[in-house]
């Protein structure tokens, strides 16, 4: 399917209108420097996703990209201490298995795991689930009145 010009041209100001109230809300709240636009955020992500389809690694060039997101930064952070997931302290973090303390393998994408397979995230989530739930003996019909 080719995008007619018109179509193109409205999609790309609706971005535009978006990614601007984006950029000044985030300078309100102190989390993007002030003298960063529209403009500058779109070049960047522009020469984001060049870096990473020239780094064909398993990390995708993620380095060049975290040093160009930490230069959008505002000097006084909203969220002091939160990084992203390559920086360096969540990178050189070592992470275990929640339930069989097994070192986990770091992935370059989604989320950080917790559990090492799907045996391990079912017993977590069972443990998490008898922990939330009380029993049924002890809630039933002739179970004893709570002190």
């Amino acid at each position: 399917m080719s995008w007619s010009q018109p179509a193109l041209a409205a999609s790309a100001c609706w971005l535009c209108q978006a990614l601007d109230g984006l950029v000044r809300a985030a300078q309100r709240a102190g989390g993007v420097r002030r003298d960063v636009g529209v403009d500058g955020v779109l070049a960047l992500a522009a020469g984001c996703a060049a870096v990473q389809a020239a780094h064909r690694g398993r990390t995708g060039g993620a380095r060049v990209v975290w040093l160009v997101l930490e230069g959008l930064w505002s000097p006084q952070a909203v969220t002091p201490g939160w990084g992203f997931r390559d920086s360096a302290r969540v990178a050189d973090a070592e992470l275990r298995c929640a339930d069989c303390g097994a070192r986990l393998r770091a992935r370059s994408a989604g989320r950080l795991a917790r559990c090492c397979g799907p045996g391990g995230r079912r017993r977590a989530h069972r443990r998490r689930r008898r922990r939330a739930v009380p029993s049924r003996a002890s809630t039933g019909p002739g179970a004893p009145a709570p002190p």
